[in-house]
């Protein structure tokens, strides 16, 4: 029985003898392989904005002409319509001079809610025709667009009880959000 439980003994320490010998062929062929690099990022800066607002000629006179508040899309007004067919209308530039492309998220038109026969519409300038604002607009660095911004006193949806009811002041606002693209 001594000699089988020596060939016993010698078959383990071989078995593990072939074991140590596979795992040390295994790590030294399986190599860990190191990437060393530097990325350098750039500075990037957000700037959408609203800009250049020239008023249409034939528009009523406004109590407070479209500004904007530092820098904003954000662009607020004033305006009374005395009598259907009264009309505010101007063209406003929004430009990204930042280095990031941005693209519309959302829009807001307020301040004409609670008057139906009120129609405020805002549209884009494509060539010499005026489009509506696609609502996946993506500016580019460096690139711009040209909205028209109309409100108006419809004379299809007036009431004519209303036709010499002065509407206003309006306070308007009209809002664009940007996020990243």
């Amino acid at each position: 029985m001594k000699k089988k439980d020596k060939n016993n003994t010698l078959l383990v320490v071989g078995l593990l003898l072939l074991i140590g010998i596979i795992g040390v062929g295994y790590a030294a062929l399986s190599q860990v392989l190191n990437i060393n690099g530097t990325a350098n990022i750039g500075r990037s800066s957000w700037n959408v904005h609203f800009d250049n607002v020239h008023v249409n000629e034939e528009s009523v006179e406004a109590e407070e002409d479209p500004y904007t508040i530092s820098n904003t899309t954000t662009l607020n007004y004033e305006t009374t319509l005395n009598v259907p067919g009264d009309f505010y209308e101007f063209n406003v530039d929004v430009v990204n001079t930042g280095s990031i492309t941005a693209q519309l998220n959302s829009t807001t038109l307020s301040g004409a809610e609670s008057y139906p026969f009120i129609v405020y519409t805002v549209k884009m300038l494509d060539g010499g025709s005026k489009v509506d604002v696609p609502t996946d607009l993506t500016l580019e660095q460096n690139d711009s667009v040209t909205l028209v911004v109309r409100v108006e006193y419809s004379r299809e949806l007036a009431d004519p009880s209303l036709l010499n009811t002065s509407i206003g002041p309006l306070s308007l606002t009209y809002q664009m959000n940007f996020v990243q693209a």
